[in-house]
């Protein structure tokens, strides 16, 4: 029975853990540490994969995510961290000019989810707009909150004798 003792660590959502175990398989690990298993969950290595002292194992639990885009709501488990991939696994493409707001924040392109912990991810999808001059139309894509935030990203200047037929203020 000693030489089936075992020193493993055991990441679990990136937490880190040290067990002594005397479990012979990775499943047996998350059982003796009261870990329930998901077909939806993160785990490397397999379950059934037999263990040796000093071994690393990596459980990421997965999540309920609810996404919201383009009129629709979808609910799916997954462990998946990066919101980018979570659309794409839920059919959403994401463009330039999109917004993600994860919980009621926007991100940015370095943030990942907190593992093991639900989440509402929503895709803002970017305005379009075409402003016409005596020169032409212009055409443009913005992920600006209002018409003044998306002129001065797409650097368009307004002059006072400027004829607009929506205020500045208007939200897009």
């Amino acid at each position: 029975i000693i030489g089936l003792r075992k020193e493993i660590t055991l990441v679990v959502n990136g937490e880190i853990q040290q067990v002594t175990t005397y479990a012979l398989t990775v499943r047996g690990v998350l059982r003796s540490q009261d870990y329930a298993l998901s077909e939806f969950d993160h785990l490397s290595p397999s379950p059934g994969t037999l263990l040796s002292d000093k071994e690393t194992i990596y459980f990421r639990v997965s999540s309920t995510i609810e996404i919201q885009a383009d009129g629709k709501t979808v609910s799916l488990q997954t462990a998946e961290i990066r919101p980018e991939n979570v659309l794409l696994a839920a059919g959403f493409s994401v463009f330039p000019k999109d917004r993600i707001l994860v919980d009621g924040e926007q991100i940015d392109k370095e943030t990942y989810l907190a593992a093991g912990k639900d989440h509402q991810i929503r895709i803002l999808r970017g305005t379009p707009l075409t402003v016409i001059t005596g020169n032409g139309a212009t055409f443009f894509i913005s992920d600006g909150d209002n018409l003044a935030e998306a002129f001065a990203r797409e650097g368009l200047s307004v002059r006072d004798v400027d004829q607009l037929s929506l205020p500045l203020e208007t939200p897009l």
